[in-house]
C-alpha cells in the first residue's frame, strides 16, 4: 500500500487527508464539522470519502495558512497544537 506520492504506508503511519468542510454543527458543549475528501477514489473516480469530526481535531488548511503542526499526549488526551 502507498500514498498519493507512492510512499509505502505501514501500520502507525500518520497521515493527512486534504478535505472540505461540508457542514457545521454547533452546540453548546462542542462542535463538529462534516468533512468531504478532496481526491476522488480510483479506478473509477467516481465517489469521496466523508468523515464527521470534532472542530478541534482539524487543522484549517486555505491559502497562506499556516499548517504546521505538533501532537501533545497527556495520557489517553492527545490534541493539535
Amino acid at each position: 500500500m502507498h500514498d498519493a506520492k507512492g510512499r509505502e504506508l505501514k501500520v502507525g503511519d500518520r497521515v493527512v487527508v486534504p478535505c472540505v468542510v461540508t457542514a457545521i454543527h454547533a452546540t453548546v458543549e462542542f462542535c463538529n464539522v462534516s468533512l468531504e475528501s478532496i481526491a476522488t477514489m480510483p479506478p473509477a473516480h467516481t465517489s469521496k470519502a466523508g468523515v464527521t469530526a470534532n472542530t478541534k481535531q482539524v487543522l484549517r488548511a486555505n491559502p497562506g495558512d499556516d499548517t504546521a503542526f505538533e501532537i501533545v499526549v497527556d495520557g489517553p488526551k492527545a490534541t493539535l497544537r
